[in-house]
């Protein structure tokens, strides 16, 4: 059987080889009604499949040689319309394909540059060939993509999918696993991966401080030694004095190079940048944006899709003022009320901070500034008036005293 096989053509090899049931039916039908239409071959090539089908059905087969100027076209065209392949088995084909519609659109340009018909009088290629020639290449994949009868968001999910995924995006390729399956399969593999790294407890080198009290006494023995101050404070218009007792503090804490970055809502701002500006001089207000999760002001009628970040001390390291927090898999609020993105914590500390550094929170809530602190290399202090809060992170890392 195999003597007989022609050269397979590279378009054949874009499609999945039958097999199985798929391939007994088309050996079943060719026994009953024979060989229908001819197998259509292209400069001494041919489609595999149909060859083994009548080679097993012992029918011989007809031939006939394609002759017009498309090939590769007229191949995809009949071998989409004669199997029953879904949308993301058409994407892996429409991306095997580009390639080639590439090339066919560079040989038509290189054929009509030998031709002469666009060149200019120089010898050099003339301005419309080149515009033609990019035009061409531009839509290579695009051109692919609508032969195989798939929209160009398609053939993205599919590449995304054979980066992320490339067991799942073979079965796709075979017609096993649906796209949109195979995609959400693909993201829930990254999210738990996210959580498991998320919730990792600290490498054993890294020191974690958890303390109860006010952070006015619990924190006092903490003298020109700490990195970054990260604090999420109650954002209530009554806890606003002791803002000016946090920035006094902070100032005793922080190293000459130290920074205080405070995490703060927009209602009483000014009046929080104003108590705030007691102790290390003002830098600069990041925003973390929070697009997903906008929230309703009522009494200032506002929409809000970003938080400040307030920053005081000196100018140590550069640093992006905008903090994006995709697919986040900890907002914090399983562990308080008020929690916050892990995401966004980590990237503040990673800007603000180096391996080995001590970030510390006077008002550590849930533990997000500790868990973004620890997960990134940097020993962390934390301490909170809730004694259940302190039980929870004290939990969460593992230590039942101070440390």
């Amino acid at each position: 059987m195999t003597r007989e096989l022609p050269p397979c053509h590279p378009v054949a090899d874009l499609f999945p080889m039958l097999e199985g049931s798929e391939l007994d039916d088309l050996v079943s039908d060719i026994r009953a009604r024979g060989l229908i239409e001819p197998v259509i071959t292209y400069r001494n090539g041919g489609g595999e499949y149909r060859w083994i089908a009548c080679a097993i059905a012992g029918v011989k087969v007809r031939k006939r040689r394609y002759a017009g100027s498309d090939p590769l076209g007229y191949a995809i065209s009949l071998n989409i319309k004669r199997r029953h392949l879904d949308v993301g088995a058409r994407a892996a084909i429409a991306i095997r394909a580009e390639p080639m519609f590439a090339a066919e659109a560079a040989r038509r340009q290189a054929e009509g540059r030998r031709r002469g018909g666009l060149t200019a009088g120089n010898g050099r290629v003339a301005p419309a060939q080149k515009k033609a020639a990019a035009t061409d290449a531009g839509k290579a994949a695009a051109h692919a993509a609508r032969s195989v009868g798939v929209s160009r968001s398609s053939v993205e999910s599919y590449k995304r999918l054979e980066k992320v995924a490339p067991d799942l995006a073979r079965q796709v390729a075979a017609g096993k696993v649906r796209l949109g399956r195979a995609m959400r399969i693909a993201r829930d593999r990254a999210s738990a991966g996210r959580s498991r790294v998320a919730h990792a407890p600290p490498p054993a080198h890294l020191r974690v401080d958890v303390r109860q009290g006010r952070f006015q006494e619990a924190l006092v023995d903490l003298r020109g030694c700490v990195h970054c101050a990260l604090v999420d404070p109650p954002y209530a218009r009554e806890f606003i004095p002791q803002l000016r007792d946090l920035a006094m503090w902070a100032d005793r804490a922080l190293k000459p190079e130290g920074t205080l970055a405070v995490v703060y809502g927009q209602m009483w701002l000014p009046q929080a940048l104003e108590a705030l500006s007691v102790g290390r001089p003002y830098r600069w207000t990041a925003a973390v944006m929070i697009d997903r999760n906008r929230h309703l002001v009522h009494p200032r009628k506002v929409t809000c899709g970003w938080k400040p970040v307030i920053i005081f001390g000196a100018c140590a390291r550069m640093f992006h003022d905008v903090i994006e927090v995709p697919d986040d898999v900890d907002d914090g609020r399983a562990r308080h009320p008020h929690g916050q993105s892990l995401n966004a914590f980590r990237a503040i500390v990673e800007r603000l901070t180096r391996p080995g550094d001590l970030v510390v929170d006077p008002c550590m809530g849930g533990g997000t500034t500790l868990l973004a602190a620890t997960q990134l290399g940097r020993h962390a202090v934390g301490c909170d008036v809730d004694a259940s809060c302190v039980k929870g992170v004290r939990e969460l890392f593992g230590c039942t005293s101070r440390r």
